[in-house]
């Protein structure tokens, strides 16, 4: 049996042995790690075929392979690849806990509900459900042409991916390129199909059953240029290759277009039942609705041609193409006219599929038609309610295109507008907003559209533009939800500029809107967010009680929150340093399992969630969350304010590890994207990142040369960000000899900070002013202050508080309380890998008498993170599936885990190991 690319027959894989290998070795039944293989390459160089006998083994080896072949029709409906996958595993869907069984239910039509699935949910019942399918049998799972996953299966995957560790279950991903689909791209092995060596596309031309001699042979081989699926359909055709010499490197394209002709010419040569029942299957992308051919004979009779040609495998219950050029050549084969009576034979076919039913009917819409437009805008919305923004941008854009009347044209075009917007697709946003407002003078549609043109502008780094276009959008008459979103918008302008003028026309704005509002006698929800956004970018200094006590209202609900309002309250609590008020706000909408999200527009929300995470002392965490955020800022040439913003963080986070150069790198980036006076915020927080590199170095005139530029001549701010500097510049002071000149910018911080702004500024104006008194009493008492007990929220900057302290009281000869506030210092720094601060510390321990040796090695650091997560959890008594529960694991992983930590740490009990940690803690 020859050997086919990217095909079901298996004999003869020809010279494909080391990759064959490498997937054999991951098969199950017992994987002793993570093991997810991406096969990589062109069209035709055989990647289904070695997918295939992978499957074949696994089944032979009493494996269960759950498979999905992803299908470039459906890329656009939500969970649709997620939803084949895990078809078999339905039966256990009761068997789910109620919330992660309710998300399934809803991302799958199984439930309707308004609002979206949570996300985590879903991803936690996808991996329950192939959990417990492994408790009967080993698993594979089979993803094959993966560059059309949809989004939203992607985003499970990619959750499901990194959390198989322990698992009986192996992942084989292949995909269309020269690189894993995003999200599926780390931690696993990457296996690029390239051509094949000239000697092995010479045997693969030997085992076909017509072998060409001489010149013809010599072409074929040139033509398929070592593409497997090549040699073989041109040798099937090789009376139909282009005499013409083949001249120059190999044109891929051509040899696609060919073989797509080769297959094209396979069916319109079959029978005419053979050939409407193939181009309905081939429409259908679902091969469960080919019986919609209505032939009349026989399946038998029907497909065995098919079969024959070498077009479809016909397997009990299914029909599989060959490959996915011959699905593409069938259907573009076929006259347009033909293609439009399969689409609304699909569609005939799919009463109980209402989403995958109307947009075959939209295919075979020649002409505006409302009916099917609505039934498109409803689909969309149900698109989104499960969680499939993005996908819903193809269905609102198709029901604009066929909308009669130009306002509801309007309407569902600035629809799809929007939903590009939220998912970073700027340039689409910008194409699909100028066709909406082309079509229409309606001033309320209009207005939705100015409103995302403004959007879009700040988001750019646009501020000046964007805020001349959502200044009108808070007049007399505007929609409540219109008016409070371009509110919102706008005063984090006013927060980014700290220029009176924009502030003012941000209050002014406010006060009108809110006027508005009290002469109809009710605020909207939307408004009261609105509100609470505007008060705490205008004046986070003085509204921050204020602020603090909606928010505490607003979180205290039990209803979940959506997206939209988690952004604006985890916003508004970043700007009052309400750190577990944003932590508490934006933990899911920033979890890295969101693999999409910093393309998306709460990218802005994944740089608030990581400031929260870096005040309360989880750095490495906050660093995750924003990694790939900064790294698509530091190499874009025209980065978004999210990217500019996730890179200063960035910076911080290396010069307070000592990274300094990378920190002085995309400091200097960011300043050079932003202009200064528009971005001022963004541009005080990057200026602050170089000095603290330069503090990290000894470069201490230097440091105390940017932060001092972080305040005007007069001592005043040039920011509200700027006093987060205050305690660093009032320590460098002291050691350049420059306390004086910082003396009346303190006593300026001092009488608008204190007794009003949150605890945190308060708590760095203590600290500042303690390290610049001169009066011992005074110092005592500012210290005291500065240590007391909410301090310990924001855990870096009490250990610097201490480290000040221990100097002072070292100073002045009160050794042993400077050891006490030095060691609870190191050991902080240490923790959050403080480089320069432990560094600073130890040498401090030392003068006071105390020979520091690097932190003593305990039997937990023989563990990864998350295995010392695991054991001091079940340490505590936890289940572990109350475990799995916390971290987001299935209960064999956390087994898996505790069964490789027992051994290195000794123990053979959860007593033992309790008993473990109290000593290692001692």
């Amino acid at each position: 049996m020859p050997m086919m690319a990217d095909g079901p027959t298996h004999a003869a894989i020809v010279g494909r042995e080391r990759e064959t290998a490498l997937v054999a070795a991951i098969l199950p039944p017992v994987p002793s790690r993570l093991d997810i293989v991406v096969l990589v390459g062109p069209v035709g160089i055989g990647k289904t075929t070695i997918a295939g006998l992978a499957a074949d083994q696994a089944r032979s080896l009493g494996v269960r392979v759950l498979s999905v072949r992803c299908s470039e029709h459906e890329s656009g409906l939500a969970f649709a690849a997620l939803h084949q996958l895990l078809r078999p595993a339905l039966p256990h869907l009761d068997s789910l806990p109620e919330p992660q069984g309710t998300a399934v239910r809803i991302a799958f039509g199984l439930h309707h509900q308004e609002s979206a699935p949570d996300v985590l949910m879903l991803c936690l019942g996808a991996l329950t459900l192939l959990s417990r399918l492994a408790d009967d049998d080993s698993l594979l799972v089979l993803v094959d042409d993966a560059q059309w996953l949809d989004d939203g299966s992607r985003g499970v995957l990619s959750f499901i991916a990194r959390r198989l560790e322990g698992e009986p279950v192996s992942m084989l991903i292949a995909a269309r390129g020269a690189a894993a689909p995003p999200g599926l791209d780390r931690d696993v092995t990457l296996v690029e199909l390239g051509p094949l060596s000239p000697a092995d596309a010479e045997r693969l031309l030997d085992l076909q059953p017509y072998v060409p001699a001489d010149t013809l042979r010599a072409r074929i081989l040139e033509r398929a240029a070592g593409n497997p699926l090549g040699v073989v359909e041109l040798a099937k055709a090789a009376d139909e290759v282009d005499p013409q010499p083949i001249t120059g490197q190999r044109d891929e394209l051509r040899l696609t277009d060919h073989l797509e002709r080769t297959f094209a010419g396979s069916w319109q040569a079959l029978p005419e039942a053979t050939r409407w029942a193939v181009l309905v299957a081939a429409t259908a992308d679902s091969t469960e609705v080919w019986l919609a051919s209505d032939t009349g004979a026989t399946a038998d009779q029907t497909w065995l041609p098919a079969e024959e040609a070498g077009l479809v495998v016909v397997r009990p219950g299914s029909i599989e193409f060959r490959h996915p050029l011959v699905r593409s050549a069938i259907y573009r084969a076929a006259p347009a006219a033909l293609r439009r009576q399969a689409h609304l034979a699909v569609a005939a076919r799919l009463e109980g599929a209402p989403d995958r039913q109307v947009w075959h009917r939209a295919a075979a819409a020649t002409s505006p038609d409302e009916e099917v437009a609505a039934a498109l805008e409803a689909a969309a919305s149900r698109s989104e309610d499960r969680g499939g923004a993005i996908e819903s941008l193809a269905l609102y854009e198709r029901a604009g295109q066929l909308s009669p009347d130009p306002a509801d044209q309007c309407r569902r075009l600035a629809k799809a507008a929007f939903v590009a917007f939220l998912a970073g697709r700027m340039q689409q946003a910008d194409d699909l907003a100028a066709r909406a407002s082309a079509g229409t003078t309606d001033p309320a549609a209009l207005a939705w559209v100015s409103l995302l043109g403004g959007a879009a502008a700040y988001l750019r780094l646009q501020p000046t533009r964007g805020a001349a276009i959502l200044l009108p959008l808070t007049g007399s008459g505007i929609d409540s939800s219109l008016a409070a979103n371009a509110l919102t918008a706008l005063s984090h302008i006013a927060y980014c500029w700290a220029r009176p003028e924009p502030l003012e026309q941000v209050a002014t704005a406010f006060e009108q809107v809110a006027t508005a509002f009290e002469q109809l006698g009710r605020i909207p929800e939307e408004a009261l967010q609105a509100a609470l956004y505007v008060r705490a970018a205008l004046d986070p200094v003085s509204a921050h009680d204020e602020v603090a006590d909606m928010l505490g209202t607003a979180l205290a609900s039990d209803a979940a929150l959506d997206q939209a309002d988690a952004t604006v309250l985890g916003g508004a609590a970043l700007l009052i340093d309400e750190t577990e008020q944003i932590l508490q706000a934006l933990a899911q909408i920033g979890d890295p399992f969101f693999t999409e999200a910093w393309d998306s527009y709460y990218a802005m929300s994944i740089v608030d969630l990581a400031w929260g995470l870096f005040d309360s002392g989880r750095w490495s965490q906050a660093g995750a969350n924003v990694a790939a955020l900064a790294h698509s800022g530091s190499s874009s040439p025209a980065p978004t304010l999210a990217q500019v913003r996730a890179l200063t963080i960035t910076a911080v986070l290396a010069a307070q590890r000592g990274q300094t150069e990378l920190a002085r790198s995309h400091a200097a980036t960011v300043l050079a994207a932003v202009e200064a006076e528009q971005v001022l915020s963004v541009a005080v927080r990057a200026t602050w990142a170089a000095a603290l590199a330069n503090l990290a170095d000894g470069e201490l005139e230097t440091c105390l040369q940017g932060l001092r530029g972080l305040f005007d001549l007069d001592g005043r701010p040039l920011h509200h960000e700027s006093y987060y500097a205050i305690a660093d510049l009032a320590s460098t002071a002291i050691r350049t000899g420059y306390e004086d000149d910082v003396r009346p910018l303190l006593a300026l911080a001092e009488e608008h900070l204190l007794g009003v702004a949150s605890p945190r500024l308060q708590l760095l104006v203590h600290r500042a002013a303690a390290v610049l008194a001169t009066d011992p009493a005074q110092a005592e008492a500012r210290f005291a202050a500065a240590l007391d007990s909410t301090s310990a929220r924001w855990p870096f900057e009490r250990a610097q508080s201490q480290l000040a302290y221990g100097e002072w009281l070292r100073r002045n000869r009160r050794t042993p309380q400077a050891r006490t506030e030095l060691r609870a210092a190191l050991a902080t720094f240490e923790r959050l890998g403080a480089t320069p601060w432990t560094e600073r510390a130890r040498g401090e321990l030392r003068a006071s008498g105390i020979h520091v040796q690097p932190s003593r090695p305990t039997l937990l650091d023989q563990l990864t993170a998350q295995q010392q997560q695991i054991v001091r959890l079940a340490a505590e008594g936890l289940t572990n599936r109350e475990i799995g529960e916390r971290l987001f694991l299935s209960r064999r992983t956390i087994g898996f885990h505790l069964h490789q930590a027992f051994p290195k740490l000794g123990v053979t009990s959860r007593t033992q190991l309790r008993d473990l940690i109290d000593r290692e803690a001692g």
